[in-house]
């Protein structure tokens, strides 16, 4: 079977949500160049799905081509890693990578899910939970939530940083078949539980929360997660273009939440946050 590629240019403050819709409508992988995207798809996707899903973001161009096998994989690959964040070097399972002396090895297949690492957003969360480890004791003893894990990549940071209970959560089951994947890649199949399905599915009780999402969603997510954690646990959150982190922190203030820092990687805001609010069960 051949394969599709649809070339996208759009406003820079849309790149997070089309992003997150391209995989959602079977989107194999992603390359950037020069302010535009270009996405695979198998050559069987229904186009005509695709463009109704992007219709309702305003000044797009799209332009939809045939690409071979070998253009595809070479078009892809070829811009995938490896690259070093936070004392992490992040290696495709295709390169052959060597860390230096104090540097955590991850070995991640993008495939069809968002956060291969090189994006602001991953970098932003990957430093602020290595801060937030280095400024925690007992971490084998600490519960992480990944809500929204996509690649899967921060649970596997926060397993190699020692964090002993690590639970992944993803609505969409192509990013749960990718994450699963590279749990294997890492060694990881048994160490970190994969759910299919949103945060009530994943319980309580947790030290920190990793939330990696657009704004609507974080949003939407912050009463949940404030009954989620522990009392005085903490929630890390990234996602967000500048000049939409008042919003948020409106949002997560209303949810029992204090501001604990903010952080700036390009046009994109990342955050942490503390909650007062005490732990109870999720009802729905």
């Amino acid at each position: 079977m051949g394969w599709r590629g649809l070339t996208i240019s759009f406003p820079a403050e849309l790149q997070e949500p089309i992003t997150a819709t391209l995989y959602a409508h079977g989107c194999q992988g992603i390359s950037e160049d020069d302010g535009h995207l270009t996405a695979y798809f198998l050559e069987d996707v229904s186009t005509q799905e695709v463009m109704a899903a992007l219709s309702c973001f305003d000044g797009t161009t799209t332009e939809w081509q045939s690409i071979a096998e070998q253009d595809w994989q070479a078009g892809w690959k070829e811009g995938v890693g490896p690259f070093r964040v936070a004392g992490f070097l992040i290696c495709p399972p295709w390169k052959s990578c060597t860390p230096v002396a104090g540097e955590s090895l991850i070995i991640l297949d993008p495939g069809a899910a968002f956060g291969a690492g090189e994006h602001e957003t991953t970098r932003m969360m990957l430093t602020m939970l290595r801060e937030w480890a280095g400024s925690h004791d007992g971490l084998g003893g600490r519960r992480l939530l990944d809500l929204g894990t996509g690649t899967g990549i921060l649970s596997i940071a926060a397993h190699v940083l020692g964090i002993g209970d690590v639970t992944s959560v993803d609505v969409e089951q192509r990013a749960v078949d990718t994450a699963r994947s590279n749990l294997a890649l890492n060694g990881l199949s048994e160490k970190v539980a994969l759910i299919h399905g949103g945060m009530a599915d994943a319980g309580t009780g947790y030290d920190v929360i990793l939330a990696n999402i657009f704004l609507e969603v974080l949003i939407g997510a912050m009463p949940d997660a404030a009954s989620a954690l522990k009392p005085g646990g903490t929630l890390i959150i990234s996602g967000l273009l500048k000049g939409q982190e008042d919003e948020l922190i409106k949002a997560a203030k209303a949810a029992g939440f204090e501001l604990h820092g903010v952080c700036e990687d390009g046009r994109w805001v990342g955050a942490s946050f503390n909650s007062n609010a005490p732990s109870v069960p999720l009802l729905r």
